[in-house]
């Protein structure tokens, strides 16, 4: 590398910039150091707020001297500044991180509507349902995104309730990822985590000999002031079925009698597909 030369900057000082880029006069030239340092410099930007920033380098090979000369050229753009406002539960750099900016690298009206729908997403992770985000961009010389966020009550379950199972309690409960609230478990409420249950219970009971097993939508039923939930999941577990004979069929090379023992299959037990591609597999 012969001459290194940082071009453009105006907010970030040049000797700033030129030190994150990282690739210094006399170092040995590799492409892949100058991608990763125009990578360096771009975040840093994108971490100050100019997440419209645009970076690049020109490249000159001097062969009289065997040397590639770079030049840095930056873009800095709009400069975005953020304010959350009605934010009392969540650190704020936990909701910016979940911001689009950073990686569409576009701040307009589509995409402050994109980072508040994420925003939302966030507070429904940490057990608040009814939170509500909305953003709008303030014009200016340069970007003020204001964001407005009415977080709602935080809610914890109260309660899970499984109907109409053929199974114990204590079995299906391990099907399911929403807990009460416990001295173990905060047990908050998340409506992704609820859905995701009522399938992994259907997933569960059709494992263990009922193959026709449905549950309904689950039942959520929020107390008066909307900080407790209970939560009832309802199931059809249609007819129960069991394994009858188990066959192996074919010209094997390894005795019959091993390949039984091996297949997790066995008359009278629970019908299980997930058994059966296990003995697949097994054989």
């Amino acid at each position: 590398v012969g001459r290194v030369r940082v071009l453009g900057t105006d907010r970030l000082a040049a000797d700033f910039v030129g030190k994150v880029f990282s690739v210094r006069a006399g170092d040995r030239f590799e492409e892949s150091a100058v991608q990763k340092g125009v990578e360096a410099v771009a975040q840093a930007y994108r971490d100050r707020g100019f997440f419209e920033a645009r970076v690049d380098v020109r490249r000159a090979l001097d062969r009289a001297r065997n040397q590639m000369q770079l030049d840095l050229v930056v873009e800095e753009r709009r400069h975005t500044r953020i304010e959350f406002e009605g934010v009392r539960s969540v650190d704020q750099r936990r909701l910016r991180e979940r911001l689009s900016f950073a990686d569409t690298r576009v701040v307009d009206e589509p995409e402050v509507r994109a980072s508040a729908l994420q925003v939302a997403a966030l507070y429904r992770e940490l057990g608040y349902p009814f939170a509500d985000v909305t953003g709008r961009i303030v014009p200016g010389r340069d970007v003020l995104v204001r964001f407005e966020v009415d977080e709602g009550p935080r809610v914890h379950v109260a309660a899970v309730d499984v109907a109409g199972s053929p199974l114990p309690w204590g079995e299906v409960r391990e099907a399911l990822g929403t807990r009460e609230r416990g001295l173990v478990t905060r047990g908050w409420f998340h409506r992704d985590q609820v859905e995701r249950d009522a399938q992994a219970l259907a997933a569960f009971l059709r494992g263990r000999g009922y193959p026709e097993a449905t549950v309904a939508e689950p039942r959520v039923v929020f107390s008066e002031d909307r900080t407790q939930v209970r939560i009832t999941f309802t199931v059809d577990p249609g007819r129960r079925v069991e394994v009858g004979d188990v066959r192996i069929v074919g010209d094997p090379v390894v005795p019959f009698d091993q390949l039984r023992r091996a297949v997790p299959l066995a008359p009278g037990a629970a019908w299980s597909e997930r058994a059966v591609q296990e003995g697949r597999r097994v054989i």
